[in-house]
C-alpha cells in the first residue's frame, strides 16, 4: 500500500522535492494532465501525447497488463491487480494535505510514455508495475534478470529487462540485447535525470532497477 511506501522518510523527500521546485509559499499554476484511461484535454492537439506544461512536478505511471504474447498467441496474466486507484487516492489526498498545488501527470506505464515523461524531468516519479526475475536469454544460460512488466501500446505486457531500462534511461543499445518492444518503439532519454530528484518504484525487487535510475543521473 501507498501508505507505507510513503511512511517514514519517503514523504519528506517527495514533498521536499516539489517544495525546492516552487517553493514553499509560490502558488504553483497547475492542473492535473490526464486520468486513469488516458491523456485528457490538457494535451496540445496537434501532437498527441504532448503536454503543453513547461515543467512537470509529478509524474504517476502504472502499468497492470491482462494478457502477454508468447508464440503469436495471448496468454493470460495471473499477477496480482494492482490497486492503482486506491494508490492514486492517497497521494492526491497527502499532497492536499499540503495545501499545495503540483503539476502532475497520471498515465499508463509504457516505455514510450516513461521516455517522454522523464524527457520533461519531473521532479518526481512514482512508477508502479510488476517486477520479477525472468530466465536469462542468452544462448550461454546465466542468472535469471530483472524484468519489469510495462505496457505496449496495445496494452499487452511489454517485458523490460534491466538492459533494456538501462538503455533507455541513458540512451543507446541495450546492454543485454533484448529486443525493443512489440510495437517497435524503442526510446531513449536523452541528457540524463539530473533534473529528477525523487523515483519511488512500487514494485518488487525493485533494487536494480532503482540502481539503474541513480546511474542514469537521478539525484
Amino acid at each position: 500500500r501507498l501508505e507505507s511506501r510513503l511512511d517514514g522518510q519517503q514523504p519528506g523527500k517527495l514533498l521536499g522535492a516539489l517544495y525546492e521546485a516552487r517553493g514553499p509559499d509560490s502558488a504553483l499554476a497547475t492542473e492535473e494532465v490526464s486520468s486513469l484511461e488516458g491523456v485528457d484535454g490538457a494535451i496540445d492537439a496537434g501532437v498527441p501525447g504532448r503536454s503543453n506544461f513547461a515543467h512537470l512536478d509529478l509524474a504517476v505511471l502504472s502499468a497492470s497488463p491482462l494478457v502477454a504474447v508468447r508464440d503469436r498467441r495471448y496468454i493470460p496474466l495471473e499477477s496480482a491487480s494492482l490497486d492503482f486507484k486506491g494508490e492514486l487516492n492517497q497521494l492526491r489526498q497527502m499532497l492536499t494535505r499540503t495545501g499545495k498545488r503540483v503539476c502532475a501527470r497520471v498515465d499508463i506505464a509504457s516505455t514510450s510514455v516513461l521516455s517522454e515523461v522523464l524527457m520533461q524531468q519531473p521532479r518526481c516519479l512514482y512508477l508502479v508495475c510488476h517486477a520479477d526475475y525472468e530466465p536469462s536469454s542468452s544462448p550461454e544460460g546465466g542468472l535469471p534478470q530483472l524484468h519489469l512488466s510495462l505496457e505496449d501500446s496495445s496494452g499487452v505486457c511489454d517485458s523490460v529487462s534491466l538492459g533494456r531500462l538501462q538503455a533507455l534511461l541513458r540512451g543507446g543499445p541495450s546492454s543485454d540485447g533484448s529486443a525493443a518492444s512489440d510495437d517497435g518503439v524503442s526510446p531513449t532519454v536523452a541528457g540524463g535525470l539530473a533534473g529528477v530528484s525523487v523515483v519511488v518504484l512500487g514494485a518488487c525487487h525493485s533494487l536494480e532497477a532503482g540502481r539503474a535510475f541513480v546511474a542514469a543521473g537521478c539525484r
